[in-house]
């Protein structure tokens, strides 16, 4: 491995000329950092901060539900589980969760922009209206990369076949399968992910250093020109969401309310981090931006206008009669809980029907933007079959409009004691199985924890309960 200091555009001209072969790929970065032993050091972001399995969760979640959505075939039909996994990572890495991966380029050019300009963020403050016009406070986290105009940047050569090669982690090339689109970010910035297990810094540093080539230590100002020439800026390596379908989606998930009180106008913040590189704030937000206050429809149940809704949906009347149990969004977002029937099974001996709703809504990205899940509802039906159905809340600015329940899928426990799902007349013909299995995995996931004592359910009214983890 080489360190160059390069001082002049000819230097380092000639330097990129020396990489133009696709053996080569690179990394940018504004500082060098090593170990005491002189050993360079690469750090992932969940490496640099602590994971929140919450967080992580609905991160994921909705990553997959936005790649699934706009690459259904791709999705469900050309890919295995861990590739799936992988394209999940990379949307955490590039639009603001974390992973346990670092990003390199197979463009040189992005990694110099990356190596000039550094990252910075901020929480601002705007006063804007929903579209009832109604004043509130939104809090975004803004970010900005800062260009240096003096000193030095550092741009990492590796040698690709190596990193391919490595035996202890992952190389993936985020062009490979077409999943992102020339306005997305992975693509504006030509990315590549090496990582993908949880080992220590220092590991993944060692063989990183075992695939590096050359450090070029390269004065800001020749990067900076070089930027300028090549046409490259935080507007082109990060489109706004006017363009960046994957960005957009983030961005329109509902806003909830931080803070209130009867001085001040109501604060809301946006229910994932994102952060936000455009800087943007809507001064009326249209009806699909939602401002959600915490807010259960399941108290509405008594309303006179909310019965009579109820009244005319199928099974209107069994709503009336079922359990209705307020919960955490924690179970919406699980994954893979055990087909074990006993926990299900035990709780619709208590409870012949529930409708568990969630405080938090949670955006449907192929439904009307519109429409969120609140829910599910799980009944126990006449021919012993078991029944489990969506449930839907439209919410139009800063009000819930409506609310309903999507059509079901039924389930039996078999001679094995699992769930499995089985087809009856008025089963769902939607053709999204994830979505559905999304469905059983919360109501599997919060009878569990009921039936091992994590959770308690205490008694509100006579059909009524709230569900309590112990904390």
């Amino acid at each position: 491995m080489k360190f160059k200091r390069v001082e002049n555009m000819e230097d380092f001209q000639k330097n990129i000329e020396i990489y133009k072969s696709e053996q080569f790929c690179f990394r940018g970065q504004t500082n060098h950092y090593k170990f005491e032993d002189g050993l360079c050091s690469f750090i992932t972001s969940f490496q640099k901060e602590a994971c929140n399995p919450f967080y992580m969760f609905k991160w994921t979640h909705y990553s997959e539900e936005i790649l699934r959505t706009f690459y259904r075939n791709v999705w469900e039909d050309g890919m295995d589980k861990q590739e799936k996994m992988t394209y999940c990572q990379a949307v955490l890495q590039h639009y603001g969760w974390r992973s346990f991966f670092i990003d390199i380029t197979s463009d040189i050019n992005v990694a110099s922009w990356f190596a000039s300009n550094k990252y910075e963020e901020k929480t601002t403050l705007a006063m804007v209206e929903d579209s009832f016009e109604e004043a509130l406070i939104e809090i975004q986290k803004s970010v900005t990369y800062e260009q240096k105009k003096v000193g030095y940047g550092y741009i990492y050569v590796f040698d690709k076949r190596k990193l391919i090669e490595n035996e202890n982690y992952s190389f993936i090339d985020l062009l490979k399968n077409n999943i992102f689109n020339e306005d997305t970010r992975p693509y504006r910035q030509k990315g590549y992910l090496f990582g993908g297990n949880n080992q220590s810094s220092r590991h993944l540093s060692k063989d990183l250093n075992e695939c590096l080539i050359d450090i070029l230590e390269v004065n800001n100002e020749i990067l900076n020109l070089l930027s300028e020439k090549e046409k490259l800026s935080q507007k082109y390596l990060f489109p706004s969401f006017e363009e960046d379908y994957i960005y957009n989606s983030f961005v329109s998930l509902p806003r909830v309310l931080f803070d209130e009180s009867e001085d001040f106008l109501p604060f809301f913040s946006q229910s994932l981090d994102i952060p936000i590189y455009d800087n943007f704030y809507v001064k009326r937000n249209p009806n699909f931006i939602a401002f959600y206050s915490t807010s259960w429809v399941i108290d509405s149940f008594s309303d006179s206008n909310f019965k009579s809704i109820i009244a005319e949906e199928p099974n209107g009347r069994d709503l009336l009669s079922s359990t209705f149990i307020k919960t955490e969004e924690f179970f919406l977002y699980l994954k893979e809980v055990s087909r074990n029937s006993e926990p299900l099974v035990n709780m619709l001996e208590k409870h012949r029907s529930i409708i568990l709703e969630v405080d938090y809504p949670c955006r449907v990205i192929e439904d009307e933007p519109t429409i969120y899940k609140k829910g599910v509802k799980c009944s126990l039906e006449e021919d012993g079959s078991i029944s489990i159905s969506e449930f839907i809340i439209e919410h139009l600015s800063s009000v819930i409009t409506n609310f309903g329940f999507n059509s079901p899928i039924y389930y039996i426990v078999n001679e094995k004691k699992l769930i499995e799902e089985i087809q009856k007349d008025g089963s769902c013909p939607c053709d999204n199985s994830q979505r559905h299995i999304n469905n059983l995995d919360f109501v599997l996931g919060f009878c569990k924890a009921v039936h091992e004592k994590k959770i308690y359910l205490t008694q509100v009214t006579d059909n009524k309960l709230t569900a309590f983890f112990k904390r």
